[in-house]
């Protein structure tokens, strides 16, 4: 009995140690990587990870290509192709022979920031697959090393998936697209965050929605009180600065430059929907220095 209380215990810490789990962003991961001891053969890229000493890291491909089964013959059937897109060097055990003469264990993922584009199906698929009477296309996660996995369900005609193959034989079906940059080499763009502004604005009745024009509106008096109101952080300053009143008051000129009088009532203010919903930039972000790129 004791026994299985002991494990009860441990299988309810175990739900717990899952639940709270979260993966690293690749920011984070990129900061614990040590970019000055990289093993780069132009082709594979290996970065270790600061103050490992068994070989643990990641690893990048710069060259592609595209990985598929040929479709089963027959006209106007329905068939799926799968195409996956994986790194030249691991069909020619180019990737083996450099973990094993590096004496490296790379983990078994390719890291990419959330704006990547992976296998994007082409323009030129797109309109390929609006002349067929069935088509759909979903792009996949791949398993390592492959960095992703493009889907097409189609119905054509002899003549129709023979262009399709061709586009595939030309690599001209999907996009792959992003660039890494070095940590600590850029800088974040600075923002006033509007939509939110908007948000809390509303929250206090200070300004109320009109579907009809798409704007919102309200009284002068209460959009100034209530948007001086607001903590710092909305108009752009970092969560543990402490800017100067002048300095929000500059902020706070410009959320309010986003307003116009109403022609209806002249103590009202009005704020555009496509003005209310994008944060007004302040200072542009500037890129960091260029680790990789990949554009496909």
């Amino acid at each position: 009995m004791k026994v299985t209380f002991i494990f009860l215990i441990k299988l309810i810490l175990l739900q717990f140690s899952i639940a709270g789990y979260a993966e690293d962003s690749i920011d984070k991961i990129l900061k614990k990587l040590d970019f000055t001891k990289k093993i780069d053969n132009q082709d594979i890229v290996f970065v270790p990870i600061k103050n490992d000493t068994k070989g643990k890291g990641y690893v990048w491909f710069r060259n592609y290509e595209y990985q598929y089964t040929p479709p089963p013959s027959g006209e106007n059937k329905k068939k799926e192709l799968v195409i996956n897109f994986i790194p030249s060097s691991t069909k020619a055990e180019e990737y083996n022979e450099f973990v094993k003469v590096n004496k490296i264990t790379p983990t078994n993922k390719t890291l990419a920031p959330d704006s990547a584009q992976l296998c994007e199906a082409s323009d030129e698929l797109n309109a390929l697959l609006k002349t067929l009477s069935f088509s759909s296309i979903k792009t996949k996660k791949a398993s390592f090393p492959a960095l992703c996995t493009l889907s097409v369900k189609y119905k054509a005609s002899a003549a129709q998936e023979s262009e399709l193959l061709a586009l595939v034989t030309n690599k001209q079906l999907m996009h792959s697209k992003f660039s890494i940059s070095l940590p600590g080499t850029g800088k974040e763009g600075v923002y006033i965050d509007v939509p939110k502004i908007i948000e809390e604005l509303s929250a206090q009745n200070a300004i109320t929605h009109d579907e009809t024009y798409n704007e919102w509106s309200g009284t002068a008096a209460a959009i100034n009180y209530y948007s001086a109101h607001i903590k710092a952080q909305l108009f752009g300053f970092d969560k543990k600065a402490k800017p100067k009143n002048s300095e929000i008051f500059e902020r706070w000129k410009l959320f309010m430059a986003l307003f116009a009088t109403s022609n209806a009532n002249a103590d009202d203010l009005i704020i555009q929907d496509d003005m209310a919903t994008k944060e007004l930039e302040i200072t542009p972000p500037v890129p960091g220095d260029l680790f990789l790129e990949i554009n496909y």
